[in-house]
């Protein structure tokens, strides 16, 4: 990824944020699920500070596979400030390290993961969030940021055509016997679970509820509908749709997300949830195919889903997030769809092996 000069400018539009860096100086940063779609962004950034800007950040990463740590961050990986451990998130999170933030990062938000281990998600998210939360109330950290998501809403009820967002007070309905609610409801317990801690062990966090976000980190096994669209643009293949597309879906590109996330660590009100959405991007997923498709001088072509796919669907239609919120932070989105697509693919062949 730093082989992209794009790529380069988003670290460093990242890093020119009005931002009280200062609290991150010579502190301790663990952030779990780092090589993810947002997790290794945020972990590129904080490098980009080290490097260029003596940001004196020691990093802890913790993931799973320690081959995807070192080929992710292959060249940094031998840095002083570079440390990283490989586990499970359900397991008891042990380190030597003296912590000072953590961002939760680590899960899997995928429609085919939803389908086939529904289970695991819920794991990943209830019982992985304690095991963060458990090491924030024995550390004495200064905060624990939690990225969540906009599905926890639910389905709230809109008129059909509105474009009002949903605001951190709206809540829908969910159906709880849906096994497809693994991943919304798992997260509705971790932000409870995070207000439980602050409540009775004063443990600090905040909760990030980003809408969909996309960028060139996206992963390779990520089944989501955006990260299909890219990969069969790269490949100079037809997009293929499984639905009509009409679900309409707020988005943000991963360097806006980033930005967000930071404004949220270091400036967000203490127990408070903050919403991450571009409102200059907000399109139905028929639009979003469309879009793509002229980018890469594919066709939008259409067939049936398998029922693995069908499992996977959301049944939510309206998923428009406001965020004025985070914007009152000093927060504001700089890329609006198209310019979004057009980084993504630029700085994704660059790294795109066919």
């Amino acid at each position: 990824m730093f082989n992209s000069n794009l790529y380069l400018q988003d670290l460093k539009q990242i890093n020119e944020c009005n931002l009280p860096w200062d609290k991150l100086n010579n502190k301790t940063v663990l952030i779990t699920g780092a090589t993810g779609l947002i997790g290794s962004v945020l972990v590129d950034a904080f490098i980009y500070r080290n490097e260029y800007l003596n940001g004196g950040i020691k990093l802890l990463l913790l993931g799973r596979s320690e081959k995807s740590i070192l080929e992710r961050f292959k060249n940094y990986v031998d840095k002083e400030y570079f440390n990283y451990i490989v586990q499970d998130i359900e397991s008891t999170i042990s380190t030597d390290e003296s912590i000072d933030y953590i961002i939760h990062a680590a899960s899997k938000g995928d429609p085919k993961s939803f389908a086939e281990n529904p289970i695991g998600i819920m794991n990943a998210n209830y019982i992985g969030t304690y095991q963060v939360l458990e090491l924030a109330r024995k550390q004495k950290v200064q905060k624990v940021l939690f990225i969540s998501t906009g599905e926890v809403y639910g389905i709230v009820k809109k008129e059909v055509g509105s474009i009002d967002g949903l605001k951190e007070c709206d809540y829908g309905f969910m159906d709880v016997l849906n096994a497809r609610s693994c991943y919304s409801s798992s997260k509705r317990a971790g932000e409870t679970l995070c207000a439980a801690y602050y409540q009775q062990h004063k443990v600090d966090f905040n909760v990030a509820r980003p809408c969909h976000t996309y960028g060139a980190s996206m992963q390779e096994n990520d089944s989501r509908v955006i990260c299909e669209f890219f990969r069969k643009a790269l490949s100079k293949e037809d997009i293929v749709m499984k639905s009509a597309g009409t679900q309409i879906r707020s988005y943000c590109y991963v360097t806006d997300t980033i930005k967000g996330l930071l404004y949220i660590l270091l400036l967000g009100v203490a127990g408070e949830a903050y919403n991450i959405a571009n409102k200059n991007s907000t399109i139905t997923i028929r639009e979003l195919a469309e879009k793509v498709s002229q980018y890469s001088q594919s066709s939008v072509i259409y067939e049936n889903p398998s029922n693995i796919e069908l499992r996977g669907f959301s049944n939510i239609q309206h998923a428009i997030l406001d965020a004025t919120k985070l914007e009152e932070l000093g927060w504001s989105a700089c890329y609006n769809m198209d310019d979004g697509i057009t980084r993504t693919l630029e700085i994704s062949r660059k790294n795109y092996v066919r």
